[in-house]
C-alpha cells in the first residue's frame, strides 16, 4: 500500500488515471514508458482515511485543515468527519489530475513539518489511489454549487460507502451503484479503486443539509425497495456506510 502522505512522498514512477471506470485500471508504469494523458477524461484521486490517536481528534482535525497545500493538487482537500456509522474519524479526498508522480525525495520543509506533527496523533490510516470524473465535474458533486452560493459550499451533510464485491462480481456492482446514483442525479460522487485499501468502490453522497438528508431517508423509508437497490445483495462481499459532515476552514472542530 503506497504512504502517499499529501501527495509528495515520491518513488520514481508515474500513476495515470486508467481508460475508463467500467475498465480494469492499468498497474503503475515507469515514467518513461506512461503517457500523457488518459485519453478518457478520467482523473485520479487520493482516497485518506484516518482514525485518532485516544484524545487526539481536535489536534489531528486542526493539523489536516490547516495541512500545506499539494503541489500535484488543483484543489484543497475536501475533509469529511464521520458522525455516525465505520471505524474512522476522517476521510480526505485529494485530486490529483490525470497523472500522479512518485518520486525518492525528501519532503518539503513544511510538509515534514506535518508529517512530525501528526505522526502522534494517528491511531491508524490507509491510502488508496482511486479513478474516477475530472475534478471540474466531481467538484460539483462533493461542494454543490458555489457560484450559486448554496448553503452546501461551506458544510453539508454526506454518505460515505464503502464496498467491495463478490469474486468475478466487480463489473456487475459496479453497475448497479450507477444504477443508484441515477435515481439522485448531481448528488453522488463514484470512485474506482486502483491501488491501495481492501474496498473497490467508495461513493459520495452529499446534501445541503441535514433537513434535506432527512428527507430523503424518509422518502426512501416510505419506498418498496428498487430493483437496483435490492441487487445490491446480489454482488456484494461487504460494504460499510458512513455519515459525516464536510470540514471547513471556517467551522472550528466541535467536540465530540
Amino acid at each position: 500500500m503506497p504512504r502517499f502522505a499529501l501527495a509528495s512522498l515520491l518513488m520514481g514512477a508515474v500513476v495515470t488515471a486508467a481508460p475508463s471506470a467500467g475498465q480494469t485500471p492499468a498497474p503503475a508504469t515507469p515514467a518513461a514508458q506512461a503517457p500523457a494523458q488518459a485519453s478518457s477524461g478520467a482523473e485520479l484521486y487520493h482516497v485518506h482515511f484516518v482514525k485518532a490517536a485516544p484524545g487526539k481528534l481536535l489536534e489531528m482535525i486542526d493539523a489536516y485543515v490547516n495541512a500545506p497545500q499539494d503541489p500535484q493538487s488543483p484543489a484543497p482537500p475536501v475533509i469529511l468527519r464521520h458522525r455516525e456509522g465505520d471505524d474512522w474519524n476522517l476521510l480526505v479526498l485529494r485530486p490529483l489530475g490525470a497523472e500522479a508522480t512518485l518520486r525518492a525525495v525528501a519532503p518539503s520543509a513544511d510538509l515534514q513539518q506535518f508529517l512530525t506533527r501528526t505522526r502522534g496523533m494517528r491511531a491508524l490510516h490507509n491510502d488508496t489511489f482511486a479513478i474516477g470524473p475530472p475534478w471540474a465535474e466531481a467538484r460539483k458533486l462533493v461542494l454543490g454549487d458555489e457560484r450559486a452560493g448554496s448553503s452546501g459550499s461551506t458544510g453539508g451533510v454526506y454518505v460515505v460507502s464503502v464496498f467491495r464485491s463478490l469474486p468475478g462480481h466487480r463489473d456487475q456492482l459496479e453497475g448497479v451503484l450507477r444504477k443508484i446514483a441515477g435515481d439522485e442525479p448531481g448528488r453522488q460522487l463514484t470512485l474506482q479503486h486502483l491501488e491501495g485499501g481492501p474496498w473497490e468502490y467508495v461513493t459520495i453522497t452529499r446534501y445541503d443539509s441535514w433537513a434535506a438528508f432527512g428527507e430523503s431517508e424518509q422518502k426512501l423509508g416510505s419506498q418498496t425497495p428498487g430493483p437496483a437497490a435490492l441487487a445490491l445483495g446480489e454482488h456484494l462481499a461487504e460494504h460499510h456506510d458512513t455519515i459525516a459532515e464536510r470540514i471547513t476552514r471556517a467551522a472550528p472542530p466541535r467536540q465530540p
